[in-house]
């Protein structure tokens, strides 16, 4: 879920951090993608697998770290490259991972060389509804399946949940003591608790602009053709897309 741009950095980095603790610790969002990911490549035969809208690239960390995926590439791209995340993930892995570090827009056609399964979590909710069309065939035309991956749906009862990663978030300094940054996560989430506002805010945001199913059916049908399969998975609290 991309996080609103006109904060500061060291809020919009303690943002980040809640988001990360609620999908790595309190909902297990990023493993989940990872294990349907691998196993997407693997039914599809392919070989290559593309995080889009990267950010930290959380996904292809885990990816690429799981024996099940000895036999993938991944690579990790985003419209602004996080130089220091996909250095750092291509060292650690220099066999598996491979970073894109010029500037990627989804919503663009893209050539990857060889089949590939391009994979985005939490992305359409910030995407105007007049541009969700153009994005998908770009993505639809790019790669030869793909899953889009949201954690959040526009539900009554996925809206009350949103509410309740105000916990998290005011947990925050607590889950990540003893590691930098203790006195600004202190500050944003205790001293003035605008993180955890801003966070359960943005998520009420962003869920109530994600398609709904029907709304998928309609923006996806026209796009597939014979050998590409639409799947929708509604979840209480989330949507997963797939080609």
């Amino acid at each position: 879920m991309p996080l609103p741009r006109w904060e500061s950095s060291s809020l919009r980095k303690t943002l980040f951090e809640i988001l990360e603790s609620c999908n790595e610790g309190y909902r297990s969002t990023y493993a989940n993608v990872a294990r349907l990911s691998i196993a997407a490549a693997h039914r599809h035969g392919l070989k290559q697998i593309v995080e889009l809208g990267a950010g930290t690239a959380p996904i292809a960390r885990r990816i690429a770290a799981d024996a099940a995926a000895a036999d993938l590439t991944v690579k990790v791209c985003d419209l602004v490259p996080n130089a220091a995340a996909f250095d750092e993930l291509e060292q650690a892995f220099p066999d598996r991972v491979r970073a894109v570090r010029t500037p990627v827009n989804y919503g663009e056609v893209q050539d990857w060389k060889q089949p590939t399964l391009a994979i985005l979590l939490g992305t359409f909710g910030c995407i105007p509804a007049s541009q969700q069309e153009r994005v998908l065939s770009a993505l639809v035309r790019s790669t030869a399946h793909g899953i889009v991956f949201e954690p959040l749906r526009c539900a009554p009862l996925s809206l009350l949940l949103i509410t309740t990663a105000v916990v998290p978030g005011l947990l925050l300094p607590l889950f990540r003591l003893g590691r930098p940054g203790t006195i600004r996560r202190l500050f944003w989430c205790w001293v003035i608790p605008l993180a955890p506002i801003l966070f359960v805010c943005d998520g009420l945001r962003y869920a109530w602009n994600c398609p709904s199913e029907k709304e998928w059916r309609r923006l996806m049908e026209p796009l597939l053709n014979e050998k590409q399969l639409l799947r929708i998975e509604v979840g209480i609290h989330s949507q997963t897309v797939s080609w």
